[in-house]
């Protein structure tokens, strides 16, 4: 790509992010500023992070395979998702807002976009609202417009006859499991096998339904999957 080529989708990729909320050169907040001295404690997670948020800025594929800061720092894939997971964490504690608007809100975002029926042989899309919803059995006047959508779409991913017979009621009750603090499953590895996909198609799918099940609330999924089947 020529020089002049690439500052221009670098400059609209900017723009693009500023327009979703989002700050524009992020990596120069993460390096730079006074609260995200805590960050430079693990150069390696720090690098990953910067890496990570631009991702998220740039509407990557899969914003959580950085294939290039793993093999400058020479580490395993276990070792980035150990050190990424840790830099995100410590980012949401110490400064809160600027993880919901460049980390929070992109996944959502990208959660929105998706259908997780994508993955599942014979599951039908989630379209609108029909009379005798499942969701509708599980309205609660106090759901924030958010929380309902979430519930809504994974009430009627457990509501399918497909969804049923694969291996996501499973791997929701794993994540749950994890949630809660009574597992410590690797849910990538869980979720490429219960739902028989590649590492990293796995490991988007387990974004999206991370987003889903938080949103949804973990007590809540978790009370659900422990009904009898009706």
């Amino acid at each position: 790509m020529h020089q002049d080529q690439r500052q221009a989708v670098a400059e609209l990729r900017r723009r693009s992010a500023t327009a979703r909320g989002m700050h524009a050169r992020p990596e120069r907040d993460l390096t730079t500023a006074r609260w995200a001295a805590p960050l430079a404690a693990d150069p390696v997670g720090l690098d990953l992070l910067i890496s990570f948020v631009i991702g998220l800025r740039d509407q990557v594929a899969d914003p959580w395979r950085i294939p290039h800061a793993a093999a400058k720092h020479g580490l395993t894939d276990q070792q980035v998702r150990l050190h990424l997971t840790a830099a995100v964490d410590l980012l949401r504690r110490i400064n809160p807002s600027f993880y919901e608007a460049n980390v929070a809100a992109a996944l959502h975002r990208r959660a929105d976009r998706l259908d997780p029926c994508d993955d599942l042989p014979g599951a039908r899309p989630i379209r609108g609202t029909a009379p005798g919803d499942p969701a509708e059995r599980y309205a609660d006047p106090g759901d924030t417009p958010q929380r309902r959508r979430r519930r809504q779409v994974l009430l009627r991913l457990l509501a399918n006859p497909a969804v049923r017979r694969s291996g996501l009621p499973k791997l929701l009750a794993e994540m749950c499991d994890v949630a809660l603090e009574r597992s410590a499953v690797d849910l990538e590895k869980s979720c490429a096998r219960r739902l028989r996909l590649p590492a990293g198609i796995a490991r988007r799918r387990l974004e999206i339904l991370a987003v889903l099940v938080a949103d949804a609330g973990v007590e809540w999924l978790d009370d659900l999957l422990s009904e009898p089947p009706g």
